[in-house]
């Protein structure tokens, strides 16, 4: 079951990689009963990147641009209605495997993935490109 709260440590590491992009952390996270492993990536490399393009201004019209008109009423003082979809929190992957099951894609093609931190039960993390 998901949920809107977050593992703090993996909120903050994405954190990070929206504030040093090249930083370059590699994460393998449990979601959803998969394994999955990749690069972490801004929000703005993952709706560059061009398979996911097409998402961007969906992204932004139905949930980005909101939270943000809602964050800043809350620090004007003002009262907002903060729907549960404007609490979630992602992170993106970029080069992402599915270690535990066979995803179909052509050899040398590159996935990315947006993946909901609620839903995460379990991560590891490979360091920061030095």
């Amino acid at each position: 079951m998901s949920r809107t709260d977050t593992n703090r440590l993996l909120k903050d590491l994405a954190q990070s990689i929206e504030e040093n992009p090249e930083d370059g952390i590699f994460i393998t996270v449990v979601a959803g009963g998969q394994l999955i492993s990749g690069e972490l990536v801004s929000e703005d490399q993952f709706f560059s990147l061009a398979d996911n393009i097409a998402l961007k201004d969906l992204y932004e019209q139905f949930l980005k641009n909101p939270r943000q008109e809602a964050l800043a009423a809350l620090e004007k003082g003002e009262e907002v209605d903060f729907s549960n979809d404007l609490k979630e929190y992602f992170i993106y992957l970029n080069h992402v495997s599915y270690l535990n099951t066979e995803i179909p894609f052509q050899k040398n093609e590159s996935i990315s993935a947006q993946v909901r931190v609620s839903d995460i039960s379990a991560f590891t993390f490979r360091g920061i490109k030095q």
